[in-house]
């Protein structure tokens, strides 16, 4: 069954990332001119082959103006992923023990494409006390939940200088029916530089500030353990 590559566990294994810190140990994919193309303000994207299957993963990066600790109450908000996740009709927290991190998440995709649901699991981390390290935000399909075979996603956060992060977005899903794998990966490439551009402009609302801003209105974001 295709599956993402072990973000999350390959990650961990690299050098935690501070003020100037290695992009190219953080995407051992991305070569020093498309590393080079980040710092210009680029988004780099790229669809990397999984060994022992057909499908390949999504990588999407970005470097962005605004500091890990914030960009991360973003993510770690699924009560508000339709507001800028590319697709992302619904987000909900089925009834279930209390503290559980499962969504009901909806996908209206384009045609020719089908639409897509099933739950999720989500996880987060970040890094203890004030020092370097990685922020983490990532979901997992629970299995036969939904009209898809798995889906799996981490975005990666490391600091890169004191005002700006790198973003890091890994994806993988098996539809599990006979959807040709060009077409989603024609989708899967137009999406990702909106979705690291909405992140971008998502985690500049109010809600995530911290200290909390005087005169928001919007309501303080859940985040999930």
């Amino acid at each position: 069954m295709p599956r993402i590559l072990p973000a999350l566990a390959l990650l961990s294994a690299l050098p935690a990332a501070g003020s100037g810190g290695d992009l190219a140990a953080l995407i051992p994919e991305l070569t020093p001119p498309l590393l080079a193309r980040l710092e210009a303000g680029e988004v780099v994207t790229r669809l990397i082959p999984i060994p022992g299957e057909k499908e390949r993963q999504g990588l999407a990066a970005r470097l962005l103006a605004a500091p890990p600790e914030r960009l991360f109450r973003a993510l770690a908000d699924p009560d508000h992923w339709p507001e800028w996740v590319p697709f992302l009709e619904r987000s909900e927290r089925p009834n279930g023990p209390a503290g559980a991190p499962v969504w009901s998440l909806a996908f209206d995709l384009p045609l020719p494409l089908r639409d897509r649901h099933y739950r999720a699991r989500v996880t987060t981390s970040e890094p203890a006390g004030e020092g370097a390290g990685l922020w983490t935000v990532s979901w997992d399909s629970v299995p036969g939940s939904g009209n898809i075979a798995s889906a799996r996603g981490a975005f990666t956060l490391a600091r890169h200088g004191p005002k700006r992060t790198l973003v890091v977005f890994r994806t993988a899903t098996d539809t599990g029916d006979h959807t040709p794998r060009i077409l989603q990966e024609r989708a899967l490439l137009k999406s990702l530089p909106w979705l690291l551009d909405g992140l971008r402009q998502q985690a500049g609302r109010c809600r995530y500030s911290v200290p909390w801003a005087d005169g928001c209105l919007e309501a303080r974001p859940w985040a999930p353990r």
